[in-house]
């Protein structure tokens, strides 16, 4: 996303895709139970035709899930299936602190990667909370030349050489030194007035930035394009993917992540997943370069304007980009209400990327997704889902034998909550039946489960309450999610099983 300097200005919305943009990351066995959620008692027996036994029940050998009744939607947790361990990729964020930001409510979300511009506070508490950081080196010249007459670099690649020297240099005396640098942030994309950047300037700034850079700090870490969408089509007027590449491989230039946004387009707003497929496509691309082939992927900003904030999309993204295999994702940040019912970027006022409410720095219904998500350790565990736009993620945890997962339903934009929705309330589906069907790990027999639901509504949220659901056997762990009424399209919800 196109952000206004650091000025105060506000940084703004999407219009067009390639038109003006401006924008200022858890007893007793029973033989039957009553879980229940959200205050509503449901008896495990409607929730399923079968039950799924663990494979520590039938002489050691695992059966295959109970099928998914008829009307409802079935998502299935199979402890017993390790992906890798947990590396929390979509826990990146965007600038979005300043001096007021509690450090505390940040280290709690444990980020993983964090997008800065330049030395300073912002950089300070990304670093204390562990984060990888980068620096996008585009937002401090725009932030070094204010003034309605900006120009960009590409107007004055002398000037802009000097200063990128200057910088580099001021950066590492400072010893705020970032893990990776980021040339140009979206080079196709409008800058205030400026337009994007014609192909041919975009690669030439790449290779006088990178030979800049490495000439300053020779193992410097450099990621790029950092797209405003994932691009791969040549003979465009702005630079895509497929001719960056060629051109970095060809001229032997240094890349060591490729980037790109996934914040704007029909099938963004449509289903998270596309993810999966553009990183697909991003290693076929890679693959005809050896020197190139097996470089880190960062989705460095994600998320649309209208369904960035709900907590539902926000498990869907989570879902998809931990399924598509990126290394780095940081959140995007657009414009909401802060506490003064001002209009301002989450990226200022210590928004957090609409994780903290603007002005008042108190926690949003998304802080506490990403705060479930930071708190899960362990193991990565498969999940399938019935409904495409219900996604799970889901850990293992051997050491303290807990399964945590978080379930999001992402539909559509629930216009009715949320003001930046341009569809119509009508488009909003109605509540559905939802039950996550777990598969425990050998040698379970009795099981503890909480749930908690993160509600799709705006404004600070206090924690989301665990509901205890008692001891139920392992044999069968069907859990309903939404009590009577169903799952509401855009919540949350969280889910912990200990083994007993």
């Amino acid at each position: 996303m196109l952000r206004y300097p650091l000025s105060g200005l506000p940084w703004g919305s999407e219009e067009t895709l390639m038109g003006r943009r401006r924008r200022l990351r858890r007893g007793h066995v029973v033989a039957a139970a009553l879980l229940v959620v959200a205050g509503m008692a449901t008896p495990l027996a409607a929730y399923g035709e079968g039950t799924w036994v663990s494979p520590a029940i039938v002489n050691g050998a695992a059966s295959a899930p109970p099928a998914c009744a008829a009307g409802m939607t079935c998502v299935r947790v199979d402890a017993t299936d390790v992906l890798g361990p947990v590396d929390l990729v979509a826990q990146g964020l965007l600038f979005g602190v300043d001096d007021t930001t509690s450090q505390a409510l940040v280290d709690a979300l444990h980020p993983t990667s964090w997008r800065i511009a330049g030395a300073g506070q912002p950089f300070s508490v990304a670093r204390s909370s562990g984060a990888a950081v980068t620096d996008i080196l585009s937002d401090q010249w725009y932030n070094s030349h204010p003034g309605p007459n900006v120009q960009p670099p590409w107007d004055n690649w002398p000037a802009y050489a000097t200063w990128l020297q200057q910088t580099v240099k001021a950066t590492m005396a400072a010893g705020q030194i970032p893990d990776y640098w980021e040339v140009q942030n979206e080079p196709d994309g409008w800058y205030q007035s400026i337009p994007p950047e014609s192909t041919d300037q975009a690669l030439y700034q790449y290779q006088l930035a990178t030979g800049i850079i490495r000439s300053i700090v020779p193992n410097a870490k450099i990621e790029g394009p950092s797209l405003l969408g994932f691009f791969d089509t040549p003979g465009q007027p702005t630079i895509d993917m497929t001719t960056f590449l060629a051109f970095v491989n060809a001229h032997n230039l240094p890349l060591d992540a490729l980037s790109w946004h996934e914040v704007i387009g029909a099938a963004v707003d449509r289903n998270p997943d596309i993810v999966v497929t553009h990183v697909a496509q991003a290693r076929f691309l890679l693959s005809k370069y050896p020197r190139l082939a097996h470089i880190p992927i960062f989705v460095n900003e994600y998320s649309s304007n209208a369904t960035h904030l709900i907590p539902g999309w926000a498990v869907g993204w989570m879902a998809a980009l931990e399924q598509a295999g990126v290394a780095e994702a940081s959140r995007a940040c657009w414009h909401e209400p802060d506490v003064f019912g001002n209009s301002i970027a989450e990226c200022n006022e210590g928004g957090l990327d609409g994780l903290l409410q603007p002005g008042s720095g108190l926690p949003q219904d998304l802080y506490w997704v990403h705060a479930a998500y930071g708190s899960m350790t362990g193991d990565r565990v498969a999940t399938t889902s019935t409904d495409p736009n219900v996604s799970a993620y889901a850990t293992y945890d051997p050491t303290t034998g807990t399964i945590a997962v978080l379930v999001g339903r992402h539909a559509s934009c629930t216009a009715a909550v949320r003001v930046d929705c341009t569809e119509p309330a009508s488009a909003t589906p109605p509540p559905e039946p939802v039950v996550v069907q777990i598969r425990t790990p050998r040698g379970w027999v009795a099981a503890s489960v909480e749930t908690s639901q993160i509600a799709n509504t705006p404004g600070p949220q206090a924690p989301p309450v665990a509901v205890p659901a008692g001891v139920l056997p392992a044999s069968q762990l069907d859990i309903p999610l939404g009590g009577s009424t169903g799952f509401v399209d855009g919540d949350a919800y969280g889910i912990t099983v200990s083994n007993l």
